[in-house]
């Protein structure tokens, strides 16, 4: 019957998920106990928990829901038949059936104890808007590998791939495992780095002795995975969430000397003032085997010596050295100078060397009197001179302004009262005439004592 609801449908396609216990179908003892692969393939192991859900595409509504079950010897032969719809549900012991969200085109059925009799193909059919969807799904029993994966490495004679002390710095891996089922995927990792391939020279293979295997040929090392684990692991569908199969070994990658901030024959210039006389320097260098430190005296002429057979005296010099507590290899050399002068007057430089079997680093230092300090004095000395100056200049002017408006002010108050008295006297001429009791009498003098008259007038006081 379903063979032949398939035939006449033109689109057939099925969602199948698998959710395990940390979805809505919790299993009590474990968490995700199963996976469905891109071939339509479920891994799980017996008395565990599986589901198997359909879902129509684009969440068609579905009215009807058949699951049923087949053997891998007969597979066109059910041997069990779910019936999912709104109004046909009963009870499958064994079985939770899952039909709540059908509008939403899902249903399903969960086993809570897979057995044996249940691996085989699992099939669904739904009925949704007058068409026909059917899919199947093979539910296959896991092997878990018996063995965690065995490294066939030497780790204690890798160099680092820069050091330049030897030829051949490429070494070649092997890890093997017993398999399961499905196989093993196993990987070499460095660190929390996993080593891709390509680009690595890495492969696959299975051994004479039915082993899984993985090569990695010409493998290359650096000094900063010195310390680092080398780890073989392996993927496999039976492996819950945070469980590993690993093997690891330390690696011990021996390489030459390193200075920290420094780079090897550098030259560094330290500017002091006339009165410095104790100077610290501090070196950071690192290496594989740890190297040996110290310092030389480098002279004018470019010769070397070490502080016993120079003319400096002997507690010119405190050499400090010690390793660094989250790092063994790498080691802080402390020198302090009681006698810097001494350095600056007869042109003598100090070399930090570092050395072991695969190589040495050095970097020198110089001491030089620092001239800028008398500029920047200078400097200081002009600029206070300069705002001294221009204090000054602002004071004069202000002086100069102020006494200024205090010459300017008596003269506009004198003007004003000069303008004002004008105008009084202009006022008191024009009331005379009208106040002096001579003109009346003027009118009764003879017409021809003009001259009286005007002489009268000239004498009359205003």
């Amino acid at each position: 019957m379903f063979s032949t609801f398939a035939s006449s449908q033109q689109l057939l396609a099925v969602f199948l998920a698998l959710l395990g216990a940390s979805l809505a179908f919790e299993d009590k003892s474990r968490g995700n106990d199963s996976q469905i692969s891109d071939e339509k393939l479920i891994w799980t192991d017996i008395n565990l928990s599986v589901s198997i859900l359909c879902q129509t595409p684009g969440s068609i509504e579905i009215s009807q829901c058949f699951i049923t079950q087949s053997s891998f010897k007969n597979p066109g032969e059910a041997i069990l038949k779910i019936n999912l719809t709104d109004t046909h549900i009963q009870s499958y012991p064994g079985f939770t059936t899952h039909w709540d969200d059908y509008k939403n085109g899902k249903c399903g059925v969960t086993i809570e104890n897979v057995s044996l009799n249940d691996f085989g193909f699992w099939n669904c059919s739904l009925f949704a808007a007058n068409q026909h969807f059917e899919e199947s799904v093979r539910l296959n029993q896991w092997v878990r590998p018996p063995f965690i994966p065995i490294i066939e490495f030497n780790p204690n004679d890798l160099l680092d791939v820069t050091t330049p002390s030897t030829a051949n710095n490429t070494r070649n891996l092997t890890c093997c495992s017993e398999n399961g089922v499905p196989d093993l995927g196993l990987y070499f990792q460095i660190g929390s780095r996993r080593i891709q391939s390509p680009g690595n020279n890495i492969r696959n293979y299975t051994s004479n002795s039915n082993h899984v295997c993985i090569e990695w040929t010409n493998a290359t090392f650096l000094a900063r995975y010195n310390r680092e684990k080398l780890i073989c692991g392996a993927d496999h569908v039976s492996l819950s969430k945070g469980e590993r199969l690993t093997d690891s070994i330390d690696l011990n990658i021996q390489y030459d000397p390193r200075l920290r901030n420094l780079s090897n024959g550098t030259t560094v210039t330290i500017f002091v003032t006339k009165k410095t006389s104790i100077w610290n320097l501090t070196v950071t260098a690192e290496g594989n085997p740890v190297p040996e430190f110290d310092f030389f005296l480098l002279f004018q002429n470019g010769s070397i010596s070490s502080f016993d057979r120079s003319s400096f005296t002997p507690n010119t010099f405190l050499l400090v050295s010690k390793p660094r507590i989250n790092n063994p290899f790498e080691h802080e050399s402390k020198l302090q100078i009681f006698n810097v002068q001494q350095l600056v007057d007869e042109n003598i430089a100090l070399r930090f060397h570092a050395t072991n079997i695969h190589g040495r680093s050095f970097v020198t230092f110089r001491f030089e009197i620092d001239n800028s300090w008398f500029l920047i004095k200078l400097l200081i000395v002009l600029g206070l001179a300069l705002v001294l100056i221009v204090t000054a200049t602002i004071s004069v002017v202000i002086t100069v302004r102020s006494n200024s408006q205090a010459l300017v002010a008596p003269a506009e108050n004198s003007g004003r009262t000069k303008n004002r008295s004008k105008k009084e006297k202009a006022r008191s001429s024009d009331a005379i005439p009208e106040e002096t009791p001579c003109i009346p009498a003027e009118t009764d003098r003879k017409e021809g004592d003009d001259s009286n008259r005007n002489s009268r007038l000239i004498e009359t006081p205003v």
